[in-house]
């Protein structure tokens, strides 16, 4: 009895982590809203962004921690790249 315990947990950890990481529905990107991080590249929602700046003119918005610094250090770089 005890096995088959164990046994249903380790797979409802499986199937938790399965839909987490692989198959759970994610927000649906749509029109304005969609920005894409100068740095990484990553599409994102306004809303799900890290942070975000405004370099002449215009916001640039950041997916991660690491993104906003990089950007600062050489936003030409970034810029010219998109």
């Amino acid at each position: 009895m005890k096995n088959i315990i164990i046994g249903l947990v380790v797979v409802l950890v499986i199937l938790a982590a399965w839909w987490y990481f692989g198959v759970r529905p994610s927000r649906q990107m749509m029109g304005d809203d969609v920005v894409e991080c100068p740095v990484m590249g990553t599409k994102m929602n306004k809303s799900e962004a890290y942070s975000s700046t405004e370099y002449k003119g215009k916001t640039y918005y950041f997916c991660c921690a690491a993104c906003p610094g990089a950007f600062r250090q050489n936003p030409e770089k970034y810029i010219n790249k998109q």
